[in-house]
């Protein structure tokens, strides 16, 4: 009995390891797709998490959103809101010609935001994939 208990776990964790190797490329190394550093402008706003780089350059009720997929996947339509810190409310974001960001490809998008706060009112922006919520975007330390 104590044999076939050794051998289950055994073939677990070499399946487990397996598993993981799928993961890696032939030198041993994740193969997780290079961010291609987006540029980041003074005053702009950063996402990053899971194969996804986004930027967002806001400009009054305008702005400049860029978006890198590395997920091995298509990205579904970007969007965003911003959540006022005044009051807590959420402002939806108009990304004009939204499209699905191929795997490996980088491409900007302009924005319109109706109503949006002031720069200083600003409490949090939220990267959309169709309707999936992927987060806040984090502001960007002032470039030298």
């Amino acid at each position: 009995m104590r044999t076939l208990r050794a051998m289950t776990a055994a073939l677990l964790l070499a399946l487990l390891y397996s598993g993981g190797a799928a993961c890696t490329s032939s030198n041993g190394k994740p193969s997780v797709s290079p961010s291609p550093s987006l540029e980041v402008a003074r005053g702009a706003y950063v996402y990053r998490a899971k194969g996804i780089e986004a930027t967002f350059e806001l400009r009054g009720d305008e702005g400049t959103l860029s978006v890198f997929n590395g997920t091995g996947f298509p990205f579904r339509e970007p969007g965003l809101y911003l959540l006022d810190a005044r009051d807590g409310s959420r402002v939806d974001a108009e990304v004009i010609d939204a499209a699905p960001v191929p795997d490996g490809e980088t491409r900007a998008f302009e924005v319109t935001i109706r109503g949006a706060p002031r720069a200083k009112h600003v409490g949090l922006i939220a990267l959309l994939a169709g309707d999936a919520d992927l987060g806040a975007f984090f502001p960007a330390r002032d470039q030298a």
